[in-house]
């Protein structure tokens, strides 16, 4: 213990005590339940210590999952309703309610008793946050009742608004006292992630000592969704009591997950055994957890379920004839230069939707694909981009039946997409790119022009 890196450690009465004291009048004054979240009791003397040195307790594998798959009346969204409203309606003095986890970010992000170094703005933010996350999640899926719940993540990257999950007045989700509503929509040149995960090293990354030495993530989109949502997640002692705190710190979690992913190295030396304490339920007891541990917890995140970044809106249903015909797709700046922030990136696909043609021929249609209306026209070889064949089902259909087909693009579609935007700046801001697909239908065998195809629209997917 001799290590001066290592955080001085409170006995658990200081843990609790020091906890109401800082947040405790805030959460009786401000939550409009006050039976939910009563004044903090005073804990039993202790004669001793309760932590346990690198007692880490029972380490359960767990995924987590992107939030929009927490559908309404699905088991996932009650379990974590469940488990948030038993929290909620704990006494603080219980190490595993509500409000004696929000103390734990008060207490250590806001104002530490003396001897405790403040984890924000340095290198301890990301592995502190890591743990709380960890045995915070183990205590509302014990509350939950549900040995699955894990908790979700909001990928505000794409996903730009506070999710639908988060609202309602009788949800155990919802904080009344957000400044933004349901409709409102992040900046997504503030959320995005591409450039963090360029970054090779970690102190520009996640920060380094001493204290006043933040790194991107930290002071890049994690604080400004803080700021924008405001109420209590615009402050430091208050956040963790918005339950959307949960989800858009597992979605920062993430973030360094994919940049560790990426082959990027943690810190080493002092760095691996800086420690916190966290109360660990299987436990019932403070266990004292060195960032070591907490980068290596048995924790991984389930790519976020395909997004649709653009649709086609032509009146009527399409047809394609033996020449070509065009469906200009708007594109998102923000959106697309997110998806090209996991590196080598994830395969772009055009879906054609309600896709038919002739029941007697088969037909194999060329796309291509031409960014930036306007721009210098690419020959037929430069744009193509993919093509999708069908074949006759046979004499008894007068056409194919409709069918929905996915042609991938690649990134590198996107990233000319990209570099054509750069001519579409007005003040520095990114406006909408225009990308002009063109659907050539031809005979499969080689024979020249094919016969009509029609289809419903176009979609531009990413994983």
């Amino acid at each position: 213990m001799a290590d001066e890196n290592r955080t001085s450690i409170p006995t658990r009465r200081q843990f609790l005590t020091g906890a109401g004291a800082i947040a405790g009048g805030l959460l009786v004054a401000r939550t409009p339940a006050a039976a939910a979240v009563a004044a903090p009791e005073a804990p039993a003397p202790e004669a001793a210590p309760a932590f346990l040195r690198y007692g880490l307790g029972t380490q359960q594998a767990v995924t987590r999952y992107d939030v929009t798959t927490f559908t309404p009346g699905s088991q996932q969204l009650a379990s974590l309703q469940r488990g948030v409203a038993a929290m909620k309606a704990r006494p603080s003095s219980d190490p595993t309610s509500w409000a004696a986890q929000a103390n734990v970010h008060a207490v250590f992000c806001d104002n530490p008793p003396a001897g405790i170094t403040r984890v924000h703005y340095s290198w301890r933010f990301l592995p502190w946050h890591r743990a709380y996350l960890y045995y915070f999640e183990k205590i509302v899926r014990a509350a939950s009742g549900d040995p699955t719940l894990s908790l979700p993540y909001w990928n505000w990257s794409t996903n730009l608004q506070i999710p639908s999950q988060y609202w309602g007045p009788n949800n155990p989700l919802f904080d009344p006292r957000r400044t933004k509503g349901p409709n409102d929509r992040l900046d997504p040149r503030n959320t995005a992630i591409a450039n963090l995960l360029r970054i090779t090293s970690f102190p520009p990354f996640g920060g380094e000592e001493p204290e006043g030495n933040a790194g991107a993530l930290e002071v890049g989109p994690h604080n400004y969704v803080h700021g924008w949502i405001g109420g209590d997640m615009g402050r430091f002692s208050t956040a963790a009591l918005d339950p959307v705190f949960w989800a858009h710190h597992a979605n920062v979690d993430r973030v360094w997950y994919l940049w560790n992913r990426e082959g990027n190295a943690n810190p080493g030396g002092s760095w691996l055994t800086t420690s916190y304490p966290f109360y660990d339920i299987d436990r019932g007891a403070m266990v004292d957890v060195p960032f070591a541990q907490a980068a290596s917890f048995p924790v991984v995140y389930a790519a976020p379920p395909a997004q649709v970044l653009a649709v086609s809106d032509p009146a009527g249903s399409p047809r394609i004839d033996a020449g070509q015909t065009t469906a200009p797709v708007a594109i998102s700046a923000g959106a697309v230069e997110n998806v090209l922030g996991v590196t080598p990136g994830p395969a772009a696909t055009l879906r054609v939707v309600g896709a038919t043609l002739p029941a007697d021929e088969a037909v194999t249609v060329h796309v291509l694909a031409r960014p930036q209306a306007g721009a210098a026209a690419p020959t037929d070889d430069q744009a193509f981009a993919g093509s999708f064949t069908l074949v006759p089902t046979g004499p008894h259909h007068a056409q194919h039946p409709p069918v929905n087909v996915h042609v991938a693009l690649g990134t590198g579609f996107l990233r000319a997409v990209m570099a054509n935007q750069a001519s579409g700046m007005t003040g520095g801001a990114p406006q909408p790119a225009s990308v002009s697909f063109s659907l050539s239908p031809q005979a499969t065998d080689g024979t020249g022009a094919a016969g009509a195809v029609s289809y419903d629209r176009l979609e531009l997917h990413v994983p």
